[in-house]
């Protein structure tokens, strides 16, 4: 996060006061209300955030209402467009800056974890194929324990503190690791009745690189995570 995004959450935690309010206007969901967040970096790092509480339950089984109510919340961050892309706060890098960025950090970060060559060469040469010109709202770590449901409806999301500005492509790729083939399908309808879902074949490879090496879910192998089966 820190080296693609510029993204450092003790930093961020300072303006959560403008987060909170954003996220709040761009989804049906409910968001806590921010009572007060700080951090410091002085003479050890620390930092809190103390959010209202909301009515509800972890999401521990998933429905199909369920998942057109993440497909609303998603196409409606997705109207959210900007040009730039980076943090929410301060997006300081354009869209020709994108490619780029995303080819040094995958390369960097696949090195250090000694990736496999044939799979890092794919994901470098699918970077020559991100066009992204227009970035939005966007959780890198999106799963279901995010959110809140009551009566068996998503009704909340609470957990705010990594959202940043990446192209949309980027949330597809995640959703289909969280979605299964019934799921998929009843995203598509909800999703596409606000947007047309974005082609992300070509995209794919570096993206999974990328969210493999940010370890979003936890996966440790990576042929299994980039073999995955392929939704959109």
């Amino acid at each position: 996060m820190r080296h693609l995004f510029a993204f450092d959450l003790p930093h961020e935690i300072a303006s959560f006061d403008k987060l909170y309010p954003f996220i709040d206007t761009a989804t049906p969901l409910q968001i806590p209300a921010l009572i007060t967040a700080e951090s410091t970096t002085h003479d050890q790092e620390y930092a809190f955030i103390l959010t209202s509480e909301l009515n509800g339950s972890v999401v521990d089984a998933v429905n199909l209402p369920m998942v057109e109510l993440l497909a609303q919340h998603l196409a409606q961050l997705h109207q959210k467009e900007h040009s730039s892309w980076g943090t929410i706060e301060n997006p300081i890098f354009n869209a020709q800056q994108w490619p780029q960025r995303l080819e040094q950090t995958l390369s960097h970060f696949a090195k250090k974890q000694n990736i496999a060559d044939a799979i890092t060469t794919q994901a470098l040469n699918a970077c020559k194929h991100v066009t992204a010109s227009k970035f939005i709202p966007l959780m890198p770590d999106l799963r279901w324990d995010q959110f809140l449901q009551q009566d068996e409806r998503l009704t909340a999301l609470v957990d705010l503190d990594a959202f940043i500005l990446a192209p949309k492509e980027l949330d597809f790729v995640l959703l289909e690791y969280i979605l299964t083939s019934k799921q998929h399908a009843r995203f598509v309808q909800a999703y596409t009745r606000i947007l047309p879902v974005p082609e992300i074949t070509l995209v794919r490879p570096a993206y999974r690189l990328l969210l493999y090496l940010m370890q979003v879910l936890g996966e440790q192998e990576i042929s299994k995570w980039m073999t995955a089966e392929y939704r959109f």
